[in-house]
C-alpha cells in the first residue's frame, strides 16, 4: 500500500473519498471542499483511497498536496467503494469522519452544515437525504424498489442509506464488525450503528449529475448484489432492535423540531 502524505494538518474532520479514474474531478472537489471549509473556520483533512486508477487520478492529486491538505493511500485488498471507505476510516486520526465521493454528485459545500448537526444536535452519524435526484429513469426505479422493500419494509427504516454523503463520529465505526460487498457500506453500518444505540440524524441535499467521467457502477447488478446484501444481514441482526432504535431517534428529533 503506497502512502503519500504532504502539507496534512491536525484536525477533527478527515474527508474520505474513495476513488477510481476520477481525473477531471480531484480539482474542482479539492477547490470546493477548500472554499467551503474556510468559509465555516473547520480544519480539515482529504484522504483519497484509490482503487488502482489508470488514469492521472494520482498524478492529480499529489499535484494538489503542496497547497491543499491532501493525502492519499492506494487501496489494500479487495477493490469496491465499500473497501476504500473502510480503509478511510481506519486510517482516519480525527474525530469527525466525511465519506463523499469524488463526481461531485453530492455538493461538499452541505459538510459544515452536516458538521454542525453533529456538534450541536448530539448525534454520531448524519446522513444526506437526497431531496431531488437527477438520474436516469432506470436508477430511480431501482432506488426507490430497493429503499421501499429493502430498506423500509425489511428493517422498519426510512433513511436514505445509499446516499454516498455522510459525517460521523470515528467512535461510532469503531468497533464495528462490517462485512460488505464491494458496495454495501452504507446499509450495513447505518443498521448497526443503530443497534449499538447512535444517535442518528439527517439533512436534505439535492443530487446533482456526475461532473465528468463515467459512473463506475451498474444499475442493475449493483442493485441485485444490495439486494443480496440486505437479505444476508438481516439474518444476523434484531429487527426489532434496529426498528427500537429507529424510533427513539425519530422522537427526538420531533421534541428538537427536527426530522429524521
Amino acid at each position: 500500500m503506497e502512502i503519500i502524505v504532504q502539507n496534512v494538518i491536525k484536525s477533527s474532520l478527515t474527508i474520505v473519498v474513495p476513488t477510481l479514474n476520477e481525473e477531471n474531478n480531484i480539482v474542482p472537489l479539492v477547490e470546493r471542499i477548500d472554499a467551503s471549509m474556510k468559509k465555516d473556520a473547520e480544519q480539515y483533512t482529504i484522504l483519497f483511497i484509490d482503487d488502482r486508477s489508470t488514469d492521472k487520478t494520482v498524478e492529480v492529486i499529489k499535484s494538489l498536496s503542496s497547497k491543499y491538505p491532501v493525502s492519499y493511500e492506494t487501496k489494500d485488498g479487495l477493490s469496491g467503494k465499500a473497501q476504500s471507505i473502510i480503509q478511510g476510516v481506519k486510517s482516519a486520526s480525527s474525530e469527525y469522519v466525511c465519506m463523499i465521493d469524488a463526481d461531485l454528485q453530492y455538493s461538499p459545500e452541505e459538510i459544515p452544515a452536516m458538521i454542525r448537526m453533529l456538534r450541536r444536535g448530539n448525534a454520531d452519524v448524519v446522513i444526506s437525504t437526497r431531496t431531488e435526484q437527477k438520474t436516469s429513469p432506470l436508477r430511480k426505479i431501482m432506488t426507490t424498489t430497493f429503499h421501499t422493500v429493502f430498506v423500509k419494509w425489511l428493517y422498519g427504516i426510512d433513511y436514505d442509506t445509499q446516499s454516498g454523503l455522510k459525517v460521523f463520529k470515528k467512535s461510532s465505526f469503531e468497533g464495528m464488525n462490517l462485512n460488505p460487498s464491494p458496495w454495501s457500506f452504507d446499509l450495513e453500518f447505518i443498521v448497526k450503528s443503530l443497534q449499538n444505540g447512535s444517535r442518528i440524524m439527517t439533512h436534505d441535499i439535492l443530487f446533482n449529475v456526475r461532473n465528468s467521467g463515467e459512473a463506475k457502477i451498474n444499475t442493475f447488478t449493483s442493485s441485485i448484489e444490495l439486494i443480496k446484501s440486505s437479505l444476508l444481514l438481516r439474518t444476523r441482526i434484531s429487527g426489532r432492535k434496529v426498528r427500537s432504535e429507529y424510533g427513539k431517534n425519530k422522537f427526538m428529533d420531533k421534541s428538537l423540531g427536527g426530522a429524521a
